[in-house]
């Protein structure tokens, strides 16, 4: 099975750079190196083990591997950072400040499982942090001590740099919650006319996005992105981020302002 998914990283890899559209030009070949460990579990196989009414609190020693898709890097995401091995996605919980630096978009990282809870969020994608206490209302807290994440999470020394393969809004699935997606050919509603959210983290903003046909989803942005108060394009612009949730609406959240295309 390790041999297995040491290859699944393999053609993670040709995925992205096989038959699909390439949004940063400053993609290379990823060069995989003995240094990739092998991981225990597929992040798959991981949510799988989870039942969405309650959290899961780890106790064997698993290991899960994956890719940074996203990190703190422009403060739209915060505190945390979200991995994938093609088979799934998992946002971690790291609460660190800079994180970017430790864990850039492209680093192959590694996670210990035991001793840590997964729970689904509010966003719709799942987490892997500390147990929340009781009382906080929440079931997965932040990791906060940087000398604890360190007994969680291992790095390799390579980094990759991702294609996007494209999806219209009616092929938007469950099954894509946090992980990458491009949806190409939306307009914006209020275009030209308002900002991404209201800047210094007062409020973030869910802007409408159709495509051609009438299908729409949001455009999730926090006010503590640094790109937070600036305006939002006009005209028919390509979208790159994770996809979240909010109710039954599917949303995107972008990494940064490189995820918009136009």
């Amino acid at each position: 099975m390790r041999h297995l998914l040491f290859y699944s990283f393999v053609l993670f890899c040709a995925h992205w750079t096989m038959g699909c559209r390439e949004l940063r030009p400053e993609y290379q070949t990823p060069d995989l190196t003995p240094e990739l460990q092998q991981p225990i579990l597929t992040i798959a196989q991981m949510l799988a083990l989870y039942e969405r009414e309650d959290s899961l609190t780890f106790t064997e020693d698993y290991l899960i591997g994956g890719v940074v898709t996203a990190s703190d890097e422009s403060g739209n995401f915060y505190r945390t950072f979200v991995i994938d091995d093609l088979t799934g996605a998992v946002e971690i919980m790291a609460g660190g400040y800079d994180l970017h630096t430790l864990y850039p978009i492209g680093r192959v990282v590694y996670m210990k499982l035991n001793g840590l809870t997964l729970s689904y969020s509010s966003t719709g994608i799942h987490q892997l942090g500390l147990k929340a206490v009781a009382s906080s209302g929440y079931t997965v807290d932040y990791i906060t001590h940087s000398a604890l994440l360190d007994s969680y999470v291992s790095r390799a020394g390579m980094n990759y740099e991702f294609r996007f393969a494209e999806h219209t809004i009616p092929e938007l699935n469950d099954r894509l919650l946090g992980r990458l997606v491009t949806v190409y050919n939306l307009t914006l509603n209020q275009g030209g006319q308002t900002t991404w959210a209201t800047a210094e983290g007062r409020y973030p903003k869910d802007i409408r996005a159709t495509d051609p046909e009438g299908n729409w989803l949001y455009i999730y942005t926090t006010g503590y992105a640094d790109f937070a108060g600036e305006i939002i394009p006009a005209g028919t612009v390509n979208f790159s981020g994770i996809l979240m949730k909010n109710g039954n609406r599917y949303r995107i959240k972008m990494r940064d302002l490189r995820d918009v295309v136009q």
